[in-house]
């Protein structure tokens, strides 16, 4: 989690700077580690991504503990309120606090400032001396609560990508006042407070013929019985892209029927937004657990190769060890779930 900047920055430089101790309980994320140091150590603050959380929850909740938490810190994608009240009642949280930022950025330039937000998506108010706008897909200044891209400037930016001087022109514009200002390229809107909250990213926006999908994976999340969802487009012929998604369910639950979850999300949400397909972490041919980066992000490129070739073999009616074996391991080679992750096909 140290390759994450808002980690390095604020739970250890800033920890430390302040007479803080850290803890770190292992050279790489083990959720069993993290919480036998809880509760061998006693800190009173834990940082992580939501994925990580949901890894910890998952074991709590069968080797329930005393914890001596008072607040977590949750960053990196979008928190659920389903996630928000599960870390209060498990971990025996008071807070939750989100963070928001990128590298680029200088770690966070958004923060909810009382961590009780019950809002999926709500990430709080801009930092001081720092400035956010949301712009609409005409350009212009976005209404409150308007969807539009989440730009951000001030002292904290980056100067530029280090070689990469197209790259830089691409995310880094200056208005006519002369201000240098960064996308982030995620969907935001703000409300008439100033509270932002993160809709999507625009390159997860799913096309299904002529229509927008955005935010399935925060939603799919909020069941009850899904204890971790990732939304993915997946090519189809008629529509171009329809939407897919790998899904495990909540520990101690009943695995839904495919059924039950296109029927949920019809209506709940909407019927354009229905699943075609549905993928199961544990399943024959679908690996252990999600592929992730190293900071417990889903490796959604990976997760699409596999469910391309899940398609693949459904269509032809037959398991081939070339298409799914062979080809897994290759796209997990650079992930962090290893090939021994995976499902030998039956």
């Amino acid at each position: 989690m140290l390759t994450a900047i808002f980690t390095l920055i604020a739970g250890v430089f800033a920890s430390l700077t302040h007479g803080s101790s850290v803890i770190l309980p292992s050279d790489h994320f083990d959720p069993h580690t993290v919480v036998a140091a809880i509760q061998k150590q006693a800190p009173t603050v834990l940082l992580g991504v939501p994925t990580m959380f949901l890894a910890e929850l998952e074991i709590m909740a069968k080797e329930p503990a005393d914890m001596s938490l008072r607040a977590a810190v949750v960053g990196g994608s979008v928190v659920t309120s389903a996630l928000r009240k599960n870390i209060c009642t498990t971990m025996k949280t008071k807070e939750v606090y989100s963070v928001y930022g990128m590298t680029e950025t200088g770690a966070t330039f958004i923060g909810s400032l009382d961590g009780l937000e019950e809002s999926t998506g709500m990430v709080g108010y801009v930092m001081p001396h720092i400035c956010a706008k949301v712009l609409n897909r005409s350009g212009q200044i976005a209404r409150p609560m308007e969807k539009g891209e989440l730009y951000t400037s001030g002292f904290t930016l980056q100067k530029g990508y280090f070689g990469e001087e197209e790259k830089t022109l691409e995310t880094m514009t200056q208005d006519q006042d002369g201000k240098i200002w960064m996308r982030t390229g995620d969907e935001a809107v703000i409300d008439e407070s100033g509270c932002c909250r993160i809709t999507g990213r625009i390159k997860d926006i799913i096309i299904r013929g002529k229509q927008t999908i955005l935010l399935l994976t925060c939603r799919l999340a909020s069941h009850p019985s899904i204890g971790e969802a990732s939304v993915l487009g997946l090519p189809d012929a008629k529509y171009g892209e329809v939407v897919g998604c790998f899904l495990k369910s909540a520990p101690n639950v009943e695995r839904l029927a495919d059924e039950e979850v296109q029927g949920w999300v019809r209506e709940t949400l909407a019927w354009h937004k229905t699943p075609a397909y549905i993928f199961w972490i544990g399943d024959p041919g679908v690996a252990d657990d999600f592929p992730r980066t190293g900071t417990g992000k889903h490796q959604k490129h990976i997760m699409k190769k596999i469910g391309e070739r899940l398609i693949a073999v459904r269509r032809n009616g037959v398991c081939e060890p070339r298409l799914m074996c062979e080809s897994f391991r290759s796209v997990t080679t650079h992930s962090s779930v290893g090939n021994n992750s995976l499902i030998n096909c039956v």
